[in-house]
């Protein structure tokens, strides 16, 4: 768990944080993808 609150911080600062987690983890062989999706079924919660 993590909370990381400043006024520039973006969804790339997530996402580069998140592949430095997993290849730390896993490898740097490791290939890794985000594949972001949209579900609107479950709009608003």
């Amino acid at each position: 768990e993590a909370l990381y609150v400043d006024k520039n911080v973006s969804f790339a600062d997530l996402r580069q944080t998140l592949l430095y987690f997993a290849r730390e983890m896993f490898g740097p062989e490791t290939k890794i993808r985000l594949r972001p999706s949209y579900f609107p079924f479950t709009e608003p919660s």
